[in-house]
This record gives C-alpha cells, sequence and structure tokens, in this order.
C-alpha cells in the first residue's frame, strides 16, 4: 500500500497543480502575483512542474538503477515538501516557477516514477491488477484534495494552503520506508543462476537508448506522445470553459469531482480486464482513446450542466482504459531488466506535449476568442494518436532486439560491487514488504 499511498500524492500534485492541467480553477489565486491574466498564464503555472518532473524521468529512472526505490522516493518526498514550503513564501510568480516548477516538480518525479516502476518489480500474476490500483491512488488523490484545497484556500489562504501541502508530501518518505531496499539496485537482469553475477548497469555507462531500438516500444511511445498532446487540454481548461458558459466556479469543481470518481472506478476495473491473457492491452489503450478523442470533439455542444456532467463520467471511465495499460505496455516491449529506462524515456517523450499542449490550447483560445476550435483539434489529435497504434499490427512484437548490443551513454561510472542481498531472489521478506507497501499506498 506505500505504493498506492505515495503514488496518489504525488500523482495528485504532479497532475493536477494550481491553475494547471487539473484544477485549474481551484488554486488560482496563485496568478493574483501577475498584473495580467491570461489564459496561457494559468495554463503554465501548473504544466511547468508537470514538464520538469516527466523530462527527468530518464534521470530519475537512472537514481533508482543505482541508489534504490526507497532512497529515490525518500529523497522525492522530502523535496516536493521543500519545493511547496518554499513556494508558500514566494513573493511573486517567477520565484514561484523555481520553487514549485523546478524543485516541487522534481520531487513530484521521484516519487512518481519509483512507485510505477517498482509495481512491475514487485508484482507478476497479479501485475495488470496491481497497476490498476495503483493509477486509482491518483483518482484517490484528486476526490480527497479537491474539498481540502478548496476549504483551505476559502478560510485560509494561499500561503497556509501550501504549507499544508507541504507537510502532506512527507508522507510518500514515510511510504518509501516500507520498499525492500534490495529491489532494482543492482538488481540481475532475471532470476536465472545463469544471470546472478551479471550487474543490471554497466560500468561507466549513464543512459541507456537501446530502448528505442525496439519498434514497438518506438512506436507506443510516439502514439501516446501524440495522444498527450491533446489529452489534458479539456481538463487544464474545463473550468476557464464553463466560466466562458456562464457556469460558476463552485458548480464546474463539481464536474472535476465526477471526473476523479469515474477515474477511480475505471482504473480498477481495466486494471482487473488487462489481467486476462486474451485482452490485447495495446488495444485497451487504443480503443479508449479514440472514445476520449471523439468525446473532447463534442464537448462544444455542451451546453446543460447533465451534459457536462456526462462528459465528465466518460473521461474520466475511459481514463482508466489510457493510463492503467501504460506501465504494462512499456513492460510488454521492454521487458523487466530495462523497465526502468524504458520508462524513463517513455515518461520523457509523453512529458513534452503534455507540457506544451495545455498552453498552446491557451494560446489558440486566446487567439480564437473561444475554446470551440481548441476542443476540435484536440479531439482529432488524440484519435489520431490513437490511429497510429495500427502501426504495431506492421511489426513483430517481441522484444528480442535488446539482446544486440546496447546504445550507452558513457558519462558516469557505475558501482561493479554487488551485496549478497542483490545476488538473491526474492525472498518470503520480500513478499511480506510487497504486501505491506501495496497496503498503505490505497490511503
Amino acid at each position: 500500500m506505500a505504493i498506492i499511498l505515495s503514488f496518489s500524492l504525488n500523482e495528485h500534485s504532479r497532475k493536477r497543480p494550481p491553475s494547471g492541467p487539473g484544477e485549474s480553477g481551484h488554486l488560482q489565486e496563485m496568478v493574483a502575483y501577475e498584473s495580467v491574466r491570461s489564459k496561457r498564464i494559468d495554463s503554465w503555472v501548473g504544466s511547468g512542474a508537470l514538464a520538469i518532473s516527466c523530462l527527468l524521468a530518464p534521470l530519475v529512472s537512472l537514481l533508482c538503477n543505482r541508489y534504490g526505490y526507497r532512497l529515490v522516493t525518500i529523497g522525492g518526498g522530502l523535496t516536493c515538501a521543500l519545493g511547496l514550503i518554499l513556494t508558500a513564501h514566494a513573493p511573486n510568480l517567477p520565484v514561484i516557477y523555481v520553487t514549485y516548477t523546478i524543485i516541487f516538480g522534481f520531487g513530484a518525479s521521484c516519487a512518481y516514477t519509483s512507485a510505477f516502476i517498482v509495481v512491475t518489480d514487485y508484482f507478476s500474476k497479479w501485475r495488470s491488477l496491481a497497476t490498476g490500483v495503483t493509477c486509482a491512488g491518483s483518482s484517490c488523490g484528486m476526490l480527497i484534495m479537491i474539498p481540502v484545497i478548496q476549504l483551505l484556500l476559502r478560510h485560509y489562504g494561499l500561503q497556509t494552503t501550501f504549507t499544508v501541502l507541504s507537510l502532506v508530501a512527507l508522507i510518500p518518505s514515510f511510504c518509501g520506508c516500507t520498499y525492500n531496499p534490495s529491489i532494482r539496485k543492482g538488481l540481475p537482469n532475471s532470476t536465472d543462476e545463469a544471470n546472478l553475477n551479471k550487474p543490471s548497469v554497466k560500468p561507466f555507462s549513464l543512459l541507456d537508448f537501446s530502448v528505442w531500438r525496439i519498434p514497438t516500444f518506438t512506436i507506443y511511445a510516439l502514439s501516446l506522445t501524440v495522444i498527450m498532446l491533446g489529452y489534458f487540454v479539456p481538463r487544464a481548461h474545463l473550468a476557464r470553459y464553463c466560466e466562458e458558459l456562464g457556469i460558476s466556479t463552485d458548480e464546474s469543481s463539481w464536474y472535476y469531482f465526477y471526473t476523479g470518481l469515474a477515474s477511480l472506478i475505471g482504473r480498477v476495473i481495466f486494471g482487473q480486464l488487462c489481467n486476462y491473457r486474451k485482452i490485447n492491452s495495446f488495444l485497451v489503450t487504443q480503443i479508449t482513446a479514440a472514445i476520449l478523442g471523439v468525446a473532447t470533439i463534442l464537448l462544444p455542444f455542451a451546453r446543460a450542466p447533465l451534459e457536462f456532467i456526462a462528459y465528465s463520467l466518460v473521461i474520466g471511465f475511459f481514463d482508466g482504459g489510457v493510463n492503467t495499460p501504460v506501465a504494462l505496455n512499456v513492460f510488454e516491449c521492454v521487458g523487466r531488466e530495462r523497465m526502468a529506462e524504458g520508462w524513463g524515456f517513455f515518461s520523457f517523450a509523453t512529458g513534452i506535449t503534455i507540457s506544451i499542449g495545455p498552453p498552446l490550447a491557451g494560446y489558440l483560445a486566446d487567439i480564437m476568442g473561444s475554446y470551440d476550435v481548441t476542443l476540435f483539434l484536440s479531439g482529432a489529435i488524440v484519435i489520431f494518436g490513437s490511429a497510429m497504434l495500427f502501426l504495431l499490427k506492421c511489426v513483430k512484437f517481441t522484444n528480442k532486439e535488446l539482446a544486440s548490443s546496447p546504445i550507452e551513454l558513457k558519462l558516469l561510472p557505475t558501482s561493479e560491487d554487488l551485496s549478497e542481498n542483490n545476488k538473491k531472489s526474492f525472498s518470503n521478506e520480500t513478499v511480506n514488504t510487497n504486501v505491506s507497501s501495496f497496503m498503505v499506498m490505497i490511503v
């Protein structure tokens, strides 16, 4: 449960920062530091931290391989808390870009990336379901934190809100203490006796780019990169769009609540669904992404509150079909021994479009004077990205390409010494730790 809890807290902050790709209507007081407000300013406030957390994923994956999940998660939680407490006392928006975007973004990347990768190492038979429950943690975080943040802002102001959030950000550090320190740190590529004495990271190698030589991984990463360009646009601007239509902020905030509730249910359901071998998780991603694209195209025609509620439920539920299989699909493409590198580069690629999508949409909405064209284009981009997954039919679905010599960026030396604990497969103590850390995260 430590995995689920730390993921829920950091995923909520990472995906739903103030005035960013989530509750853009809840913490807009932050932009009061600026004399001129626009849709672009509102979008960049939150998407900056999101960009940092994604773009630093390859570096975090390297840290996971070198120092283990435990230290990375603990350090990530402490860094998040530091960034938030500094943001609480920031005098203006440029300072917030440093304290929140850079410092908090790096800490969130550490906790988020390690929480995702560790699931693939802890679980085998129930990996899909465990991933679904872990992904549902972000929805739990949204359901819990939205009313809490609103209450704090209304009664105590922005500074107290960030101070309280800094204390909440410490929880993943405590959860990280339950992680088994031998997992991933110097972990052999497999449990076969022949590989026990082989270090998982070669000497003098920093980043391994060989995952990009796998056709399935490259196609999947590029497809999701295109999808994410328009994926978060409606969520980032839904509150402002509702404001243009005369819908109050208090009412539009409930739409995010409905989205989080539906996403919580959808991620668990799709996690269980993908656990069946006959279910193609790549096809699940493709179909659900196409549905979300169509729903976004239809959003400009919504006017009644019930129509917005229906849209919120649709994007929330089918969000589970897009996000839940992500770690599983990357795992299927690159294998367990390259999961850290694969997930790092995947997050880096998708993070670029995730971070620029909402600001570009806000820029286009400023020019056009309306969100209609922006929503049409966003939905079309998501549909196009889902169609790119048809290219997987043209390549042989295997990760045997990993047998070829890896492409490495040789910069820093790494330790060749492996402790005796790292030469052993999962023990009964590790299994007990798995259960403990899987339990703490659901809170």
